[in-house]
């Protein structure tokens, strides 16, 4: 049966907009080398946010250089590229992140669509893709990345069939611009203005444990490589993209501490800051179950960054595990309240709870979702769901309102829109309504 949540997810997930202007670290009409000199670096929460960031040196007409386990090509309806593109080049940063980076019921451009979005709007003059791969994995074979692109909406026919291998890479075009697909293992020469976005996919594809890939050796080795290439940037942006439903909430803190160094890049060559450190012992303890060990060190984690939302997740984390559901929760709420992206996590309670059969349990999770952002329809139509599943139809009637008093896209949800429009409020059942 098709519901309404399964019209929508999973690009209707709670989602938070992070960002803030980075730091000015000298010159911004001068490029940075990145990773050799210190250079301002914009964090945001999906693909789409970026768009805020790259306009603003648009005119310099740069190569965009993406890590990223996603290409964000996917394509802009015909119907609202119009009103996308004039989105993406004048509007505010609030109505943007609004049509564009939050899960509103009528957005004009989803996540996915940030370079689609870019190259419409004449950004960059080149792109090139680099693949997250193992250490001595190969290239995927042209025929393979042919078929996946095209599948996917990325290239179109003619643009699949250029697709070739050149000197151990991919060279093509897309949307009229050069394309060039590296493997991370493998790094271009590049010289001229470069805009960089890495979105954390880059990393959690490649990450399994501490104890096989540890995080902080993955990253670092990957940021040497990019060091010694003397890459000359104008733009540097980082995405958390949880969104996705790729990338774990468990490795968020990835992207403060990639900012970190790109910021300071001296750090490459010091040992490990101190909570850093603590971070990766408590995640190699994880893999043996010492949850006594592991709730020390996040305690002393604490003590050093009280304010710290990353740290506080993991203490949240950590407090599930001795099942102290109460302090595990206050703990949360710490997090999203410092980062209302961690605000995703009581979908996961919800869903835990469902399957614990404690509908009430994940109606609360879903109320504090809606909370957290009240604008997005995700958790209302997971209430809604749940409500039916257990006969509770009192409850029902002012969700229905509430969605129905939403301005939805015809263009991305039309199923669910009619849906929610032929639906009428339920009736009560006195002998059935567990509301009475």
């Amino acid at each position: 049966m098709t519901t309404l949540l399964s019209l929508l997810l999973p690009i209707l997930l709670l989602l938070s907009s992070t960002a803030g202007a980075a730091p000015a670290t000298g010159d911004p009409a001068k490029p940075s080398i990145l990773l050799n000199t210190p250079v301002a670096t914009t964090l945001v929460e999906t693909d789409t946010e970026a768009l805020l960031a790259w306009r603003k040196r648009a005119d310099d007409n740069p190569t965009l250089l993406l890590f990223s386990n996603d290409p964000f090509l996917l394509p802009i309806p015909e119907t609202v590229k119009k009103d996308a593109l004039n989105l993406v080049l004048n509007a505010d940063a609030g109505n943007f992140r609004r049509r564009a980076v939050l899960p509103t019921s009528d957005p004009l451009l989803l996540p996915g669509m940030g370079v689609s979005a870019a190259l419409e709007a004449g950004m960059f003059s080149r792109l090139i893709w680099v693949l997250p791969l193992d250490e001595k994995a190969p290239l995927p074979t042209v025929e393979k990345i042919r078929e996946q692109l095209l599948n996917h909406g990325v290239l179109d026919k003619t643009e699949a069939n250029r697709l070739k291998k050149v000197a151990g890479h991919f060279t093509g075009s897309v949307r009229g611009i050069p394309l060039d697909i590296y493997g991370s293992n493998n790094l271009p020469d590049l010289t001229g203005p470069l805009a960089v976005h890495i979105d954390l996919s880059f990393f959690s594809v490649r990450y399994r444990n501490e104890i096989r890939t540890p995080v902080y050796s993955l990253l670092g080795e990957d940021l040497k490589r990019w060091k010694q290439q003397r890459w000359a940037v104008n733009t540097v942006s980082i995405s958390f993209g949880n969104l996705s439903g790729h990338v774990p909430l468990g490795i968020r803190f990835l992207g403060r501490d990639l900012k970190q160094i790109l910021e300071h890049p001296a750090m490459l060559d010091d040992p490990l800051p101190r909570t850093w450190d603590l971070r990766a012992r408590a995640l190699y303890l994880e893999n043996f179950f010492k949850k006594e060990e592991m709730l020390k060190i996040f305690n002393e984690m604490d003590r050093l960054e009280p304010d710290n939302p990353d740290v506080l997740y993991g203490l949240y984390q950590v407090q599930r595990r001795f099942k102290n559901g109460n302090a595990a929760l206050q703990r949360l709420a710490e997090a999203v309240r410092l980062d209302p992206g961690y605000g995703l996590e009581y979908f996961t309670l919800a869903d835990t709870a469902m399957e614990k059969k404690r509908p009430d349990a994940a109606l609360q999770m879903l109320s504090l979702a809606a909370a957290t952002h009240p604008e997005s329809p995700a958790p209302l139509l997971r209430q809604m769901e749940i409500l039916e599943q257990i006969n509770r139809r009192q409850p029902m009637t002012g969700l229905l309102q509430r969605l129905k008093s939403m301005p939805w896209s015809k263009i991305y949800y039309a199923k669910a829109l009619e849906q929610i429009q032929n639906r009428q409020p339920p009736r009560d059942h006195p002998a059935t309504d567990k509301n009475r």
